[in-house]
């Protein structure tokens, strides 16, 4: 003890018998040694708060360990499913694009291409869905890693954050041709309002703006997917608590509920059609927006 606090033994043996204490910088390093507070040293071991990890037997349990091998196939596969989830997310915007085109050839085949731009987003959609179940079966292997904590090495923290930063260089274009395609995706949409076009050519139109949402969501989601990932595997993932996550489901379902109950009674009991159109769209979209900003909020302030 002497020689690590670089005092003699006579010094030591005073501590110990309450003859004198140790100055303050003698305190900390004795704190950092025996791995406690230095509240827990000054009040002879009778600390004013209970030490964090030690209140309970289950607190006291060691997080478990994780191979090297496990880390790098964890992050290799989650990378696989970011493209799949990714691709998802960029089909429904593809499966709009796909209505709208058809619904602008119309005057060529009102009934052949009718129906087809009705069962081709169909089956866009479908293929969506199967990338999503796709996604969560292969998942479903890495629950594990998924739900757990792990005690993590310092060699392994480097190679995590050495894949992250790997990740971010070679990846970070993805952002900004994800905000560039957003804001040109807005162009297709002025020249609708200024030019006031027919129907047929509004539709048309109208796919440049969904084709270029989806290249962008595709982006965008698998940016995050991965940063996801890496957040995961080191356990700085932020999860929604089983009662919040509970809260936000029902109350997103009342929601829904109640707006579409709002819609069909202004759809069907206001008279005039373009009056209900204009009202009913105006709720729906306000009422989106708020419920963004909400459920953004709700997860800002209840993740832990």
């Amino acid at each position: 003890m002497a020689e690590k606090m670089n005092v003699s033994r006579q010094a030591v043996s005073k501590w110990e018998s309450n003859q004198s204490i140790p100055d303050i910088e003698k305190i900390v390093d004795l704190s950092v040694l025996f791995g406690v507070t230095t509240d827990y040293l000054l009040k002879n071991g009778t600390p004013s708060f209970e030490l964090p990890g030690k209140t309970t037997e289950e607190e006291t349990k060691k997080l478990p360990k994780i191979s090297d091998h496990e880390i790098t196939q964890y992050l290799e596969v989650a990378k696989n499913v970011a493209h799949f989830e990714s691709l998802a997310l960029a089909l429904i915007f593809l499966s709009i694009a796909a209505f709208c085109l058809f619904s602008s050839f119309t005057f060529i085949s009102p009934n052949i291409l009718g129906t087809v731009s009705y069962v081709l987003p169909v089956i866009i959609i479908a293929i969506a869905l199967g990338c999503f179940i796709h996604r969560r079966l292969i998942m479903r292997e890495y629950k594990a890693i998924t739900q757990e904590q792990f005690d993590l090495t310092t060699a392994q923290k480097d190679l995590i954050n050495l894949s992250a930063y790997d990740f971010r260089e070679d990846n970070n274009q993805r952002i900004i041709i994800g905000v560039v395609l957003c804001v040109l995706a807005i162009i297709p949409l002025i020249i609708i309002w200024t030019l006031a076009l027919s129907t047929l050519w509004t539709w048309a139109i109208l796919v440049i703006t969904f084709v270029l949402l989806g290249i962008a969501s595709y982006q965008f989601a698998f940016y995050f997917l991965q940063q996801l990932a890496f957040k995961t595997i080191s356990g700085r993932r932020k999860h929604l608590p089983k009662k919040e996550k509970g809260l936000l489901a029902n109350g997103s379902v009342v929601f829904w509920i109640i707006l579409l109950l709002v819609y069909y009674l202004i759809r069907h009991y206001v008279p005039d059609p373009n009056i209900a159109d204009n009202v009913s769209g105006f709720i729906f979209e306000i009422s989106l927006v708020a419920y963004l900003i909400f459920t953004f909020i709700f997860f800002k302030k209840n993740t832990k």
